[in-house]
């Protein structure tokens, strides 16, 4: 698939998260019976339940926002450590639970969310011309760095979500888990 990396990690589930919120930013519509009628959209849905199964996250995406999946904080007791080395705080050091750490990614979460939406400015455009050209690239100028300074965020979104680094092949999230192995460029032009 032209759209697919052959191995996906944590950070593919985020990207594919955020995909879909762009394309359906009311998450209660996150369902085959809602999205089924639309291609697009449909696609990604099953394509980020494949992941979540993978990762063993249930598919709750409210609960998932929350961070409500963190339980184990012996589990992240690697990306506690790293997140201490790097900024070491008494006050941080009083906060190492469940709820401190479900509020961490959830402020982090709701922050790249809020920066996709920036990011995604002018995505759908396809061909433009004048000043409307003009006006995406000094957009893309500007989004261009930005989307290399939120990496380290993304990172630690995904450090939350598989604290090893956990990586799958396609085809193995294909075959165990019922990825859709479609070519989503080819729906995607077929939609728009």
């Amino acid at each position: 698939m032209l759209d697919e990396p052959d191995l996906m990690c944590a950070k593919t589930l985020l990207a594919k998260y955020l995909d879909l919120l762009g394309y359906t930013p009311d998450v209660a519509d996150w369902t085959e019976e809602k999205l089924g009628d639309n291609p697009p959209r449909y696609h990604r849905l099953l394509r980020l339940q494949a992941l979540f199964a993978a990762y063993g996250l249930p598919w709750d995406v409210p609960a998932f926002r929350q961070g409500e999946f963190i339980t184990d904080v012996g589990r992240y007791q690697p990306v506690w450590e790293r997140m201490l080395a790097e900024y070491d705080d008494d006050r941080m050091r009083e906060h190492n639970d469940e709820h401190a750490f479900r509020y961490f990614f959830r402020s982090l979460l709701g922050y790249r969310e809020r920066v996709d939406r920036v990011l995604g400015y002018h995505s759908g455009v396809m061909m433009a011309s004048g000043l409307y050209a003009y006006a995406c690239v000094k957009v893309h100028e500007v989004n261009e760095p930005l989307r290399h300074q939120v990496e380290p965020i993304e990172d630690l979104l995904a450090e939350f979500i598989s604290p090893t680094w956990q990586t799958f092949p396609r085809a193995e999230l294909v075959r165990d888990f019922g990825y859709s192995d479609v070519d989503l460029w080819a729906i995607d032009a077929d939609w728009a």
